[in-house]
């Protein structure tokens, strides 16, 4: 009945994250990519939090490397919005994607996927949201020596002082 009206498409939306969180992940992506052929620009903010929804969609299919290039996509799309939830979630999918595709590549590729990865983790750790404990573990793993410096901890705000006391 409402599927004209904002409503109805954030309800479809919702319903497309239930196939996903089901395992559905083919009805998933359909309903996902129906959403984002729609052109009415009212609807841009809700396709942002849809167009991550597909992005994680394709990363829990393996689909490492289109993922991340819809990462790369997703983040070019949005230059001015890096510290919104949905961003700080595609920046880190853009790190796991990348890491995911190391199997079987050369050293060359690696180092180069490797530092996609960490500065892509940097942008994360930066600002206190429920990827931030995700995105310092991994960034711990690919780049043991990125430690936060004494400098570095006196600048930090009472929230981000908070979250690396429950961090640590």
């Amino acid at each position: 009945r409402h599927r004209t009206q904002l409503a109805g498409f954030a309800a479809r939306m919702w319903q497309g994250k239930c196939y996903e969180e089901r395992g559905e992940l083919g009805p998933a992506k359909g309903i996902y990519d129906e959403l984002m052929d729609h052109t009415d620009p009212r609807l841009r903010p809700l396709q942002k939090k849809v167009d991550y929804f597909r992005i994680l969609v394709m990363a829990k299919r393996e689909d490492f490397a289109l993922a991340a290039d819809e990462c790369v996509r997703w983040l070019s799309a949005f230059p001015n919005d890096r510290r919104s939830y949905e961003a700080l979630g595609v920046q880190l999918q853009l790190a796991k994607n990348v890491v995911a595709q190391f199997k079987g590549a050369e050293e060359a590729d690696k180092a180069k996927g490797t530092q996609r990865a960490v500065d892509a983790l940097k942008e994360v750790v930066k600002v206190y949201s429920p990827f931030k404990n995700e995105a310092v573990e991994l960034l711990r793993k690919l780049a043991p020596k990125t430690a936060f410096k004494a400098e570095d901890i006196s600048k930090l705000s009472f929230t981000d002082a908070m979250a690396q006391a429950d961090q640590a």
